[in-house]
């Protein structure tokens, strides 16, 4: 209990001041630290942490990081019949730093996904040491399980905390959950600028983040380019504009934010007309992001993906009758008749000979029935984004349904972030609440290609569901040619075939084309619909839970911006038992010209 009283404590501070996670001088004058860039834990995905050290030893050395990523909800829903959860993500990194030199290492977290405003807490732990030196150090930073995930501006927090708390109480979370009201003040962290990294999944479980213009002044390109694709990707980045001048790709909206937003809210000549009004009216974006992402979806019953491989049940009937036929012939059958009171060493044979028969009927009945592997469903969208964009944003809903696996294990493209997610609750799911996503125990490791993740994600005949996020470089765009007699000319330079394209100009008249090669030049014509219901782009839309549906509706409304389907479009793999549904992928994108 004491422990439990001291976490909630350090969740109550983290907030306020938990930038240095642990740090420690030793004799010989080499220094360690661990830095939070952002002071408190994310919803979902990557905690990011920068290891910071100074080596004054007369050798190279190495350290071995261990975190551990704890959750506790101490009985705030069931899982599997328990009146708590508590799950562990274990992980470790190697860092090094030669003799004499000073290194600057950015780590990233792997921790649980929160989605419903529950109580409980979460913590990290950190265990550092280097081989045979003798050099160890610890620290942790907990947080309360149901915050949201806002990271605020240091000097315009430490300016306006009465008036940032007010904002908090004014907005309404969406779902079940409770307003912010009193507990605002440990609803959001410090961002330290200067410690960020340049690397979007560093901020992918993060709702929204708040920065003056002094603070985006001070980013440096490739932070400032991994905060545009964590945008892109679905966040929602504010600039509290003070007077002092314009900051290019700030427009109140942007054509090119894709599934997130950015927004700029101007506060007067030093922040004088700040106000927490106007300031609650740009979080409110937030209460669609990650937090709660395919919460209420799910819950309702009408996803799509979710619903597309029918119902199952654990057959209760048929094991029942399992049951008392085998205890009838291992008993009564088997006593009496063939190992009677004359023959009672047989029991000796019989009795095995029957268990064995029996597991082997079952084993065959769970084959037969749920098979080797698994089945899926997904939904995936793909946004390119403008002509100087570098990269994609791949965007997947997916549920799948296993049956004998012999691996749990699987890899994850070092592009990606992962969030397990609400599966319809059915007998098979890892978890009898809608309340959570369970408290799963993972194990990630480190590969050349990303993350090898171990652990109870995926199990022999259970129902999950996942959300997948990744950034993938590309160039694949579509271009818009002068046309003839003033319809629209497209080539397109993607290396897969679009099956339907459809592009809004800028006067709102739509043109529509179908099956468009690599490299090809086509004539489109026009069209009376932009959402395609004819060719399936509404049914691809449709397939997505209602917030990401919401989302897309709005990137197929834009001008100058086109919409298509493919069937052989890139995915983000996951576990390779499973066999996935085919389904067009839907593609969105501004035309380059």
């Amino acid at each position: 209990m004491k422990a439990l009283f001291l976490l909630m404590f350090l969740a109550l501070l983290a907030p306020i001041k938990a930038e240095e996670i642990a740090s420690r001088v030793f004799p010989d004058g080499t220094e360690f630290a661990i830095h939070a860039p952002i002071s408190v834990l994310p919803s979902g995905g990557f905690f990011p942490v920068r290891v910071e050290i100074r080596n004054k030893a007369s050798e190279s050395l190495t350290w071995n990081v261990r975190c551990l990523s704890n959750m506790d909800t101490y009985g705030s829903y069931r899982f599997r019949g328990r009146s708590s959860a508590e799950g562990v993500i274990r992980s470790e990194f190697s860092v090094s730093c030669p003799a004499g030199e000073e290194r600057r290492i950015d780590l990233l977290i792997p921790v649980h996904h929160i989605v419903e405003r529950m109580g409980g807490s979460r913590s990290i732990n950190f265990q550092c040491s280097t081989g045979g030196g003798g050099r160890s150090l610890g620290g942790s930073i907990g947080a309360q399980a149901g915050s949201y995930a806002v990271g605020m501006s240091r000097s315009f927090s430490e300016r306006f905390s009465g008036e940032i708390n007010s904002a908090f109480r004014r907005m309404k979370i969406a779902t079940s959950g409770p307003s912010y009201g009193s507990r605002s003040s440990n609803l959001y962290g410090i961002i330290d600028v200067a410690r960020l990294a340049e690397d979007w999944r560093a901020y992918a479980g993060y709702d929204a983040f708040v920065l003056t213009r002094a603070d985006i002044v001070a980013l440096t390109p490739g932070v400032k380019l991994a905060l545009d694709q964590w945008v892109r990707s679905g966040g929602n980045l504010i600039l509290l504009n003070d007077g002092q001048g314009e900051i290019p790709g700030f427009e109140e909206l942007s054509m090119n934010d894709g599934y997130g937003v950015r927004n700029r809210l101007d506060c007067g000549s030093d922040f004088e007309g700040f106000k927490s009004k106007d300031f609650a009216r740009v979080l409110k974006p937030t209460e669609e992001s990650l937090a709660t992402i395919s919460d209420t979806d799910n819950r309702q019953g009408d996803w799509a993906v979710g619903n597309a491989l029918g119902s199952r049940t654990q057959s209760k009937g048929f094991l029942l009758f399992a049951l008392i036929v085998f205890a009838i012939v291992v008993g009564p059958i088997n006593l009496f008749f063939w190992a009677n009171k004359n023959r009672r060493h047989r029991l000796f044979v019989t009795t095995p000979i029957i268990s064995i028969a029996a597991s082997l009927l079952l084993v065959g009945f769970i084959v037969i029935r749920d098979g080797f592997g698994g089945d899926g469903s997904r939904a995936i969208a793909i946004e390119v984004g403008g002509p100087d964009d570098k990269s994609a944003i791949i965007l997947q809903e997916q549920f799948s349904r296993s049956g004998i696996l012999f691996s749990s294990g699987f890899e994850l493209d070092g592009n990606s972030v992962l969030n397990s997610i609400v599966a319809p609750v059915t007998d098979l799911n890892l978890d009898d609440s809608v309340n959570s996503t369970g408290a799963y125990t993972l194990n990630f490791e480190q590969t050349k290609e990303g993350w090898g993740i171990n652990g109870n994600l995926f199990q022999s005949r259970s129902e999950q569901a996942q959300l997948l996020r990744a950034v993938v470089p590309s160039r694949e765009r579509l271009e818009l040619l002068p046309g003839d007699s003033g319809a629209p000319r497209l080539v397109s330079s993607f290396s897969y075939p679009l099956t339907d394209v459809f592009y809004q100009d800028g006067e709102g008249k739509i043109w529509m084309a179908s099956g468009i090669s690599p490299g090809e030049t086509v004539t489109m014509n026009a069209s009376s619909s932009v959402t395609g219901r004819d060719y399936g782009v509404s049914e691809a839309i449709s397939r997505f839970g209602s917030s990401h549906r919401k989302k897309l509706n709005k990137l197929v409304d834009r001008p100058n911006s086109f919409v298509a389907l493919a069937t052989e479009a890139p995915s983000i793999a996951t576990h390779s038992s499973i066999d996935w549904m085919e389904s067009p992928t839907l593609i969105t994108g501004l035309l380059s010209r």
